[in-house]
This record gives structure tokens, C-alpha cells and sequence, in this order.
């Protein structure tokens, strides 16, 4: 999903979000500075964990940058002018001058996105921002009144704190390309909501101990909206901002104000006039017409990106790329990664011509720290001298799973006259930075490496190649045959533990922390299984962006003797899933077989972890071994 996609869900979400306050406020009998004060402090607990994590992953150097970035503080200072103006506007003029006065922020985003960030506002933007003034005028039509002439002036005022925290977010993001990374540009917006909303907290706090204890009720309504209407909503924000030109954000958020008093009306029985109904109407067919052309116009810019238009650049593309070594070419095209390189016609010479692939792999991880057993090697680690070699087996381990436990399934394989090479993906060594910066693209790297390594082997032998894979392994290696660079499998069959392909739905909800790569999750898996403590929200998001590529693909590459063993009751892949998957892509070489581990020794039953006697059982565990055998060439 692209960056301006995730930030125009992060930014919808978070209008939603927002839009059940009036509720709330409605169902509280407190000042309003004193609900304001209770949300605020309610939450500082949500926006804290966020903004530490967000933190951990910075180096010094980048910590400083954010204390001193003046749009940081700019954005700050946004938030408590905006949230604090219109508590008191509320109070000194009609909640409908307040809300409809604010709402005027549009205007002032549109008319600053220009000078401030030379992000010129398109006609579609115009046009948009025209429908929502319009449909706010008829939502509040007859509503709005002269009267509290400071009400409404500071209604004006938290309009314009309201622009000017969508700017100075932007700006972050803006002034930061090139400078900074995409982790420091999303802490620095977190770090720019939390630090407005202490200073919120602060403002109000004599408020909320003037007014006393709050009854049981008013103290449940009031967390919620701290920790869901303010604290959740805002992280949201704050990471959907910096993805998105400020006047699409400023034209979502318009959502806000219509939602509020329906989701009164709905839990009140208090409708809205008809001008209100009519209004709302216009403003959010504005807002939904809006965006599916800016989803139509991101994807029609997409294809006329990738075409070149004239021969000259045709030619110019073709001397780049042949100009470059095969490496730079991998990586120039990101996911079309570039074929394996045909194994050298002098094998003797061919150390001197350029390393092996699994040396260079080796270095790279021991680069990283990734302790000796942890490393991508070859199990044994020379070839047999007898040469009787039945094959050559890669073999891949899942998410957050020691590389060294795939032992196991490594060591049948050997015994049966397999040349195996284990393949030890990033951030599974032990090195926590790097686990937390992964990608698709490296994962796809260190695949190909190991299966480029192995295909050589297997070439140079004249045995087939053949893939042993489990969870994420599975996954990965799936989308690495699929993608354009390989025009077929270079296996001749493959067995699959637990493939994290067809994952149950629930495992998608981790998709909402996407914005915090860093973020760490506690791992469900054995301890002595884990490679780290616990898993990164970067590392679900490769798993989920190597998945969505391979359902994207037509599955090619995946049309050979495929054995696939799942427990039924699997914590994370659909046994039912997996098998309408087969039936839905066609993929009749595939074998889908359960496994019963219910003579398993470990501490408490893991359905998903399948790769081994102690997770299975003695029994389960031999007749897995041996239908492994028999299917394999």
C-alpha cells in the first residue's frame, strides 16, 4: 500500500475516531474546560508508550533534531490553541458558531499550502473544499447568530490552530525529505501531539481539581474519550498527516463535525433539521467523491510514471542498466529482483571472477552480529566426497523463530543424502536494530541469496533443488519465485510447514500499527524458540507485503509438487483458508496434509509450530519425517 494511501486511511480513521466527542461531552454533566482537562490526561497514557518506542529507535543525533525543530514545537503550540479556543468558544457563544467557526480551517490550509509548503492546491481540492463550506452553511443553517462575539472570535482562532497544526505537520515531513529518515519524521509528529497535549493538561488541570471528584459514570465516559477520542485518534493523525498534502487531510477531517451529532441523534433520539440532513449529505458525498478520485488519479499517475515516452530515454535506461553491476540492477528495481547469475563455465576460476553468494551473505550477516549458528550456512558444510547427493534443499525458518531450529527438518534432509542450506533471514541473529528495519525487499534479498547459492550447488551437481519452509519462510520464498525476475521456479518441489499465506483474519489487525515499524509486540512462540524477545510491527510488515505481492501475482511460480503440512486448529493460517485458496487458484499440484500434535513436550500447545519432535511428538514427528522423504525427488 502506498504512503499517501496508508495516510488517507490514518487520517479518516482518526475523523471517525474524533467524531464520537460530542457524544460523549453530551452524556458528561461537567464544565467543559473540565472534560477537556480529564481527556487530555487520559491521554497522556496512550500517546507516551507510542512516543517512547518511536524514540528508542532514534540515534541521539536525531533526538536533538527533534528537541529543537521550531515545527515541532509550532505544531505543539497548534494543538493547545485549537483544542483550548474552542472549549471556551463552546462556552461564550452556540455549540453551532463553535463548530461551524472552526471549520473555517480548510480555508486557511488551502490558502497557505501554497506559500508555505509548494503544495499548490489542485482544482478537485478547490472544489471539495467549496462543497464542504457549502454543506456546512446548510447544516447549520439558521444556527448560527451573532451573539458572543468573543465566542465566535475564538471560534476563529481554534479554526486557525486547527490549519496550522495540519501544516506544521506537514511542513515536518516536508523540511525533513532528504534529511532525516521516515522513522524520525513520524516521531516527530507524535512527539508534536503528545507535547500539545501536556501542555492541554496543564492548562486545564486547575479546572479539573476546582471541580472535584466525578461521578462513576462521567469518569468511564471520560476515559474512553481521553484514551480512544483523543489519544488513539491522535497517534492516527499524527502518522496520516506527514503521509498526505495538508488540504486532503484538512478536506477528510471536515467528517468530523457531521458524525458528531448524529451519533447523538442515534443514542438520543434527537434528530437534526432537515437543512442539517441536507447539509451533511453534501459535505460527505464532497468527502467520498473527493477521495475516489484521488485514489483514481494516484493510480492513473502510477501507470504514466512507469511508461517512457520517448526513444531517448528508452536508450538512456538501457546504457544505465547494463552499465551497472547485476547487484545495483536488483536494486534499482526494488522487488523485481534480478535473476540468479548462471553458474560460472570454469568453476575453477570462478572464485577469482566474483564471491559465492552464500559467502557474501555470510559476511553481510556477520556485519550485522548475527551469532555463528544464526547465520545463513550450508548443513554440512562441504559436500559429500562420495558424491552420492540426492539433492540440494533450502531450507527457511518463520517469523521470530531461531534460524538453528530448523535443525531438525535440516538434519532429516542430510540423512537422507540432501545438501542442505539454511537460510537465516535479517533480523533473526539477534541484532534488534536491524529486525526492526526490515523490509520486503530484504527479506526477498536474503532469499534469493540463499536459493541463488543453493541453485548453484544443485547445477554444478546435477541434482534437483528442492524447499523446505516454514511460516514466513514459506511466505517469502513464495513471493521470490512469483515475481518477474523468475520466470519459473528453479525447484523441482517443495514442502511447506504452516505457509503464512492464507492467514486467519484477526492476524490482520496488527496492519494498524503499520505507522510504527519499530514497535515491538510480545511474541506469542516458546521462549527457546524465539530469536528475539519480541517481534517488530516492521517485520509484520514485510510478512503482510510479501503476502499481498504473491496473492497479487497469477501464482505461476508456485505450480509444482507441493506438500503442505498445517495443523487445523493453527493459531495464525486457516487450514479452510489455505485449501479454498488451492481451490481458487487453480493449484492442483498442491497436497494439503494435517498434522496431530497432541503428544507434543512443550511447556503449552502452539498449533502453528510444527518443525520439530518436541512441537509434534515422537510418533507425528516420524511419519512427518518420512511423508517428507517419500514426496521429495
Amino acid at each position: 500500500m502506498k504512503n499517501e494511501t496508508k495516510g488517507l486511511l490514518a487520517v479518516t480513521a482518526a475523523a471517525l475516531c474524533w467524531s464520537v466527542g460530542g457524544l460523549g461531552i453530551h452524556l458528561v454533566d461537567a464544565p467543559p474546560l473540565v472534560i477537556t482537562g480529564w481527556r487530555a490526561l487520559f491521554a497522556l497514557p496512550v500517546f507516551l508508550p507510542f512516543l517512547a518506542h518511536a524514540l528508542r529507535g532514534l540515534e541521539s543525533p536525531g533526538r536533538r533534531a527533534l528537541a529543537v525543530n521550531g515545527w515541532v514545537w509550532a505544531g505543539a503550540g497548534s494543538y493547545l490553541l485549537t483544542v483550548v479556543c474552542f472549549v471556551f468558544a463552546n462556552k461564550l457563544t452556540g455549540a453551532a458558531n463553535a463548530i461551524l467557526l472552526q471549520y473555517t480551517s480548510p480555508i486557511y490550509v488551502a490558502l497557505l499550502s501554497w506559500p508555505l509548503l509548494k503544495e499548490r492546491p489542485r482544482w478537485t481540492d478547490l472544489i471539495a473544499l467549496c462543497g464542504c463550506v457549502f454543506g456546512m452553511a446548510w447544516f447549520f443553517a439558521g444556527a448560527l447568530t451573532p451573539h458572543g462575539l468573543l465566542g465566535n472570535l475564538l471560534a476563529l482562532v481554534s479554526g486557525v490552530g486547527f490549519a496550522a497544526l495540519a501544516l506544521s505537520l506537514r511542513k515536518v515531513a516536508v523540511a525533513a525529505q532528504g534529511v532525516q529518515n521516515a522513522a524520525w519524521i513520524a516521531c516527530a509528529s507524535l512527539f508534536a501531539v503528545t507535547l500539545g497535549n501536556t501542555f492541554t493538561a496543564l492548562v486545564a488541570f486547575p479546572a479539573v481539581l476546582a471541580h472535584g471528584e466525578l461521578d462513576g459514570r462521567s469518569f468511564v465516559i471520560l476515559a474512553a474519550l481521553g484514551a480512544v477520542q483523543i489519544g488513539f485518534s491522535y497517534v492516527l493523525y499524527s502518522a496520516g498527516a506527514v503521509r498526505i498534502r495538508a488540504v486532503v487531510g484538512i478536506v477528510i477531517v471536515a467528517l468530523e463535525p457531521i458524525l458528531n451529532p448524529i451519533w447523538v441523534a442515534l443514542a438520543t433520539g434527537i434528530l437534526p433539521a432537515k437543512t442539517s440532513m441536507i447539509g451533511g449529505s453534501i459535505i460527505v458525498l464532497s468527502v467520498v467523491l473527493y477521495a475516489v478520485h484521488q485514489a483514481f488519479h494516484e493510480s492513473r499517475m502510477r501507470l504514466h510514471q512507469g511508461r517512457i515516452k520517448n526513444s531517448a530515454g528508452v536508450l538512456f535506461c538501457i546504457v544505465v542498466f547494463f552499465s551497472s553491476p547485476p547487484a545495483a540492477r536488483a536494486e534499482a528495481f526494488g522487488s523485481d529482483l534480478a535473476p540468479c547469475d548462471p553458474p560460472s563455465p570454469y568453476p575453477l576460476l570462478s572464485p577469482l571472477a566474483r564471491p559465492s553468494p552464500l559467502v557474501a551473505l555470510r559476511e553481510r550477516q556477520r556485519a550485522e552480529g548475527h551469532a555463528e549458528a544464526e547465520r545463513t550456512l550450508a548443513i554440512p558444510p562441504t559436500l559429500p566426497e562420495d558424491g552420492d547427493l540426492r539433492g540440494v534443499a533450502v531450507v527457511a525458518h518463520g517469523l521470530n523463530l531461531r534460524p538453528s531450529r530448523m535443525d531438525a527438518l535440516a538434519n532429516v534432509l542430510t540423512r537422507a543424502g540432501f545438501y542442505v542450506v539454511r537460510v537465516a533471514l535479517a533480523g533473526h541473529g539477534g541484532n534488534d536494530a536491524v529486525f526492526a528495519r526490515v523490509t520486503r525487499d530484504r527479506y526477498l534479498s536474503d532469499m534469493r541469496a540463499a536459493v541463488c547459492a543453493a541453485a548453484e550447488v544443485a547445477h554444478e551437481q546435477k541434482v534437483p533443488l528442492v524447499l523446505v519452509a516454514f511460516s514466513l519462510g514459506a511466505a517469502v520464498a513464495q513471493d521470490l519465485v512469483n515475481t518477474p525476475a523468475f520466470p519459473r521456479s528453479p525447484f523441482s518441489a517443495q514442502v511447506l510447514f504452516a505457509p503464512a499465506i492464507a492467514v486467519k483474519p484477526f492476524a490482520h489487525a496488527v496492519r494498524l500499527l503499520s505507522f510504527f515499524p519499530a514497535l515491538r509486540l510480545p511474541s506469542l512462540n516458546i521462549e527457546n524458540y524465539r530469536a528475539a524477545g519480541g517481534t517488530p510491527i516492521a517485520a509484520y510488515n514485510a510478512l503482510f507485503a510479501s503476502r499481498g505481492a504473491l496473492l497479487a501475482s497469477s501464482l505461476n511460480g508456485s505450480r509444482i509438487p507441493t506438500l503442505v503440512f498445517l495443523h487445523p486448529d493453527d493459531e495464525l493460517v486457516s487450514f479452510q483458508g489455505t485449501r479454498e485458496l488451492m481451490e481458487e487458484r487453480t493449484l492442483t499440484s498442491w497436497t494439503l496434509e494435517a498434522v496431530d500434535n497432541s503428544g507434543h513436550s512443550l511447556p503449552r500447545t502452539v498449533n502453528h509450530l510444527i518443525i520439530d519432535e518436541a512441537s509434534l511428538s515422537k510418533r507425528e514427528w516420524e511419519r512427518v519425517s518420512a511423508r517428507l522423504l517419500e514426496y521429495l525427488p
